[in-house]
């Protein structure tokens, strides 16, 4: 009976780690806004963020999520009182981290080579989010090659797709 509620509490701890690992990069795919400019800025003053800054840093955060979620599964692998099944259900959500990463880099790379400038692709739940750096507005002949190549990658299907462009 005791070795029972232990698994339950051990599995339910697991689950509250995935589930915080999924909101924690669910809130890294939400749309990319820009920073407040704290000082006062005369109007022939032109101040803006680098484009290769706010891809840099949204790889950066996804990255840092998936360490964090991969570091506490794997802590509960190597924790001696977690149950068999606790364990394995750890080592299934980092194979499955480990399957997003791997997806998310394929897709990145395959958006480049279609002629996108530079793209951050976030795979999570079921659902992917696309950042494409695009001097305009993307045209409809671009979206299709995103879901494309997303599809191809991943097979989410397009309703699952969320696209937005940083300029």
């Amino acid at each position: 009976m005791m070795i029972l509620k232990r698994k339950r509490i051990v599995l339910s701890i697991i689950a509250i780690m995935v589930l915080v690992a999924g909101y924690i990069n669910w809130v890294y795919t939400g749309p990319v806004e820009e920073a407040p400019v704290s000082a006062p800025v005369s109007s022939d003053t032109e101040v803006s963020v680098p484009e290769d800054e706010i891809l840099k840093k949204a790889r950066e955060a996804r990255d840092s999520a998936r360490d964090k979620s991969r570091e506490m599964l794997q802590d509960a692998i190597n924790n001696p009182a977690t149950p068999d099944d606790g364990k394995v259900a750890a080592g299934n959500a980092i194979n499955e981290i480990a399957s997003s990463i791997e997806k998310e880099g394929i897709c990145e790379g395959a958006l480049i080579a279609k002629g996108m400038s530079d793209a951050v692709v976030f795979i999570s739940d079921g659902k992917v989010s696309v950042s494409v750096k695009s001097v305009n507005e993307l045209t409809s002949e671009e979206i299709v090659k995103i879901k494309d190549v997303i599809i191809g990658n991943t097979g989410i299907t397009a309703d699952n797709i969320k696209i937005s462009s940083i300029e």
